[in-house]
């Protein structure tokens, strides 16, 4: 799909010492993986008034992992990937919390579904001096806590990671991407030709269909304990470097998410002759949401 050049400069410098404590709900982890590009993964959250019953679990998180090569070199768009995903992020939580109603939702709330798509429409009318068929594309995983439920719609690799009050994690992606890549390893078709395509694998670009596409579903409130969205940069331990499986990786996201993130950098550091070999980018971008 296209390698910017700039990944293959310097790391970024280290986001931060670890604090020794989880995050609170709403709080951000966010490390660029490199000096020379802005941090391609954007995020946020936001509380939903009027909704008591939930307390202060109440709200909307979103994260997006953006994905293209620079601008100079993808014509017919000249926005960046950070501003794509950024948009893109900003544009969902103006659908499901936005910061300018006066009191709760009268009626249902719009569905996550629903938003997307919105908010897809809206980030194409944005730059429409430029093919935004051409421009860049991201993953999307989106949350509502609301009542007694926490929905969740999931979009390409980056992921929804639940902690149950029993103790068990749960990791949530959309799988379809590796397939189609592993596909392409063995002289299939490539992620590019694929992406957004019946039977391939979809992606959050200027296209609405992809709307439709997520996983969607819920939790009951009362078993969820803890959950964060992370872009596939945070959870290279469970899918790249097999260091972690979904329940480790819960349980040390919960402990002290910065040091987790030091522990991804160090991997990059030690294991970065490895990675190069198997074609795989040293750094990538680092995100981690407290959502619930």
């Amino acid at each position: 799909m296209g390698v910017d050049p700039r990944m293959l400069g310097p790391a970024s410098p280290e986001v931060g010492p670890s604090t020794g404590a989880p995050l609170e709900v709403g709080e951000l982890v966010r490390w660029a993986a490199h000096t020379a590009i802005p941090c391609q993964d954007a995020a946020g959250w936001r509380p939903l008034q009027g909704s008591a019953a939930a307390g202060h679990r109440a709200g909307v998180a979103v994260l997006a992992d953006g994905a293209g090569v620079s601008a100079d070199l993808r014509p017919g768009c000249e926005h960046e990937v950070d501003w794509f995903s950024t948009a893109l992020v900003t544009a969902v939580l103006d659908r499901l919390a936005p910061t300018n109603a006066l009191g709760p939702v009268v009626g249902e709330p719009v569905a996550l579904s629903d938003a997307v798509a919105g908010a897809l429409d809206a980030v194409r009318a944005q730059h429409p001096q430029c093919d935004a068929d051409a421009g860049p594309w991201a993953t999307l995983v989106v949350t509502r806590a609301l009542g007694d439920e926490l929905e969740y719609w999931v979009l390409c690799d980056s992921s929804l990671v639940v902690q149950f009050t029993d103790g068990q994690v749960l990791q949530l992606l959309d799988e379809r991407l590796e397939a189609v890549a592993g596909g392409w390893r063995a002289g299939g078709p490539s992620p590019t030709q694929t992406m957004n395509t019946p039977g391939g694998w979809w992606s959050a670009r200027a296209d609405v269909r992809a709307a439709g596409q997520g996983l969607t579903g819920s939790f009951p409130l009362a078993d969820v304990r803890a959950a964060w969205l992370a872009s596939d940069g945070a959870t290279r331990p469970i899918e790249l470097y097999r260091t972690h499986d979904a329940q480790a990786w819960g349980e040390a996201v919960a402990r002290d998410p910065r040091a987790l993130a030091h522990g991804i950098r160090a991997y990059e550091a030690q294991h970065e002759a490895a990675l190069r070999e198997a074609g795989t980018k040293v750094h990538d971008d680092i995100a981690i949401l407290r959502a619930v």
